[in-house]
């Protein structure tokens, strides 16, 4: 993430994640899980990007 041409540190893009949870009332979880998260979803709805997802049986 970038402003002004100049990236975001990891403190502040956990900061502003951390706050969004807060604000938005849901469970917590880590930025990373979000990773998984997405690709789970693509998986089980047949997303057509799928296919492209390394998994640790497809790397």
């Amino acid at each position: 993430m970038f402003v002004d041409d100049e990236p975001l540190s990891n403190t502040t893009i956990q900061r502003i994640f951390d706050n969004g949870i807060k604000t938005s009332g849901v469970k917590k979880i880590r930025i990373h899980d979000l990773r998984h998260s997405h690709a789970t979803n693509l998986i089980n709805a047949g997303g057509k990007h799928s296919s492209s997802i390394k998994t640790p049986r497809t790397q």
